[in-house]
């Protein structure tokens, strides 16, 4: 799990749990914030409904308003990357949070976790998917809405798998093939190199 601050979490139950499938358009989002009377909920939500036209809006209107900073000396360009991470932070999870809510959030979760879904934990079985959830919601989901959780999981766990393979399959292919006359060379003598 990494938080959303990019520190490591600390002994707290982050209330915001982001399952974040690198080569798909879902994603899955945990609500356990404390405040919550019916307990935790999972979303199934996509960059579509996340990223809209006013999420790209306030992006660029805030990009504007950082890049352009006449009284700034040169240097202050160099901290311009930082900035707009920060903003696009916190402008994606403040669209998640309304998307899940409904509504405009007056406060955002103090605690974000963000698990990326790549390399190891795509071989993951169910028994650990629903201690993975267990754990992201600090125990408090009842069994069916666990398993319910392990399901959209694993069908996304599936979707991204077999995307990870179409390109891998297509990287070779192109490792292979002529383009433009040229081929990638593989291996060079080091002692034939001028």
């Amino acid at each position: 799990m990494i938080p959303l601050s990019g520190g490591p979490i600390s002994g707290e139950q982050a209330g915001f749990s982001i399952c974040v499938f690198p080569h798909l358009t879902e994603f899955l989002v945990i609500d356990a914030r404390p405040n919550k009377q019916d307990g935790p909920d999972l979303y199934v939500l996509t960059t579509d409904q996340v990223l809209d036209e006013l999420f790209y809006s306030n992006i660029e209107d805030e990009f504007r308003s950082l890049l352009r900073q006449p009284d700034q000396p040169l240097s202050y360009l160099i901290n311009v990357p930082q900035q707009l991470e920060a903003i696009l932070r916190h402008r994606a999870l403040n669209s998640i949070v309304s998307a899940v809510s409904g509504e405009s959030p007056t406060n955002l979760p103090e605690q974000v976790a963000v698990l990326i879904c790549a390399g190891e934990i795509l071989n993951v079985p169910a028994k650990q998917v629903s201690e993975i959830f267990e754990q992201l919601t600090g125990k408090e989901a009842n069994g069916e809405i666990v398993e319910e959780w392990v399901y959209e999981f694993e069908r996304l766990q599936k979707l991204e798998r077999l995307r990870v393979k179409d390109e891998m399959e297509d990287q070779r292919i192109e490792a292979v093939t002529q383009k433009d006359g040229e081929f990638y060379t593989l291996w060079e003598n080091p002692s034939q190199k001028k």
